[in-house]
């Protein structure tokens, strides 16, 4: 998507190297499939609009589909723009004979719109991001030409996910690399935001087992460093928030495409 945006001469309209318009990224919660598409928006120079399902729906018969073709007029009026659609399942899932009509127009317009801009609106991108993609209408991945699986990280990821967060010169850490690569294997099937909130937990400790006289007249620089066992605490208290089974049916929804 940002190659063909900053180089338009390479990637021809009509040819094979046509640029894909539609771009959807699924994988389990917590793995940042979200601000992968607000990095895109950024390096691309583009505007972002983050849109939810709420946005879309009302209680009024009609204004669902009037919702979503203004808003792809609007992403004709301010392209290069990103149209991201967070969490797109709540919004598209597969129809069925029993749905409410106002749900389907709304999945009928936005289906149309999406062949609206294949070809004609250049600069125009919809991004989706799903932690259900087997919910997902037929219709709807058939017009995502582009589906990129953002899996949980692997052993050497998160090690490297802890050494990002620890040492990144804002706060004093005591860890060598046999104890991050320790800490990488006892985070099996966490998720970078799962991650994240260990490591915030561990860098205030130091600062929590204080009392509070202490932790108000101490210097900044007499707080002691953050050691494996905060870590490993930190990480015995959060558990992991992705279910293994959502996880295991990605993967065979992956393996049967």
């Amino acid at each position: 998507m940002i190659l063909p945006s900053l180089r338009p001469d390479l990637f021809k309209p009509g040819s094979l190297r046509e640029p894909s318009n539609t771009i959807l990224l699924f994988g389990p919660p917590g793995t940042g499939k979200t601000l992968l598409g607000k990095c895109c928006a950024t390096t691309a120079n583009a505007t972002f609009f983050d849109i939810k399902a709420s946005d879309l729906t009302s209680k009024w018969i009609g204004d669902g589909e009037k919702y979503v073709t203004t808003l792809f007029q609007l992403g004709e009026q301010y392209k290069p723009c990103i149209l991201f659609f967070d969490e797109i399942d709540c919004l598209l899932t597969k129809r069925t004979a029993h749905e409410h009509e106002a749900s389907r127009k709304i999945k009928t317009e936005f289906l149309s719109c999406l062949d609206g801009i294949k070809g004609r609106s250049r600069n125009v991108y919809v991004m989706g991001t799903t932690n259900r993609p087997f919910d997902l209408d037929h219709a709807v991945l058939r017009r995502f030409t582009t589906q990129i699986h953002v899996p949980l990280p692997n052993c050497d990821e998160r090690k490297k996910l802890f050494k990002e967060l620890f040492f990144n010169g804002k706060i004093t850490v005591d860890l060598n690399d046999d104890e991050l690569q320790t800490l990488a294997y006892s985070s099996a099937g966490y998720s970078p935001a799962d991650i994240s909130v260990v490591c915030k937990a561990a860098a205030n400790m130091p600062i929590t087992s204080l009392s509070l006289e202490e932790a108000l007249a101490i210097d900044e620089d007499d707080v002691q460093p953050v050691t494996y066992k905060d870590v490993e605490v930190a990480l015995k208290a959060r558990k992991p928030t992705c279910p293994p089974e959502i996880v295991e049916e990605i993967e065979r929804w992956v393996d049967n495409i």
